[in-house]
């Protein structure tokens, strides 16, 4: 399936064992699950107005990391979806020219 194919990246190297791993430690290991939630999460997406542009950038590997961040709970990965496209629209120099390690410390926050 298309969730589980995991797209390359020039930085780091993911792994399907690592991605069963990380999903285990969190206690979402059921696939179904995951896509499920995912769904309900990109359907709230599409239906707000102040996040409609943004979700053109949002891909379900970016939805299911937050998910993860949100340590399974959907509307936790919509509220951290929300503050984070809503901070970024408010105070776009918050991401721009931002280093990798710098946005690691924003998820906290969010």
């Amino acid at each position: 399936t298309k969730m589980e194919e995991i797209p390359h990246h020039p930085l780091i190297t993911v792994t399907p064992e690592s991605v069963k791993k990380v999903r285990q430690m969190c206690e979402i290991d059921d696939v179904q699950k995951i896509k499920d939630c995912l769904d309900i999460i990109e359907e709230w997406i599409s239906k707000q107005d102040h996040l409609v542009e943004a979700s053109k950038y949002i891909t379900r590997n970016l939805l299911e990391r937050v998910f993860l961040i949100a340590k399974g709970s959907t509307e936790g990965t919509k509220r951290r979806i929300e503050r984070l496209l809503t901070s970024r629209g408010m105070m776009p120099e918050l991401c721009m020219n931002r280093t990798v390690e710098e946005f690691e410390t924003q998820w906290d926050v969010v």
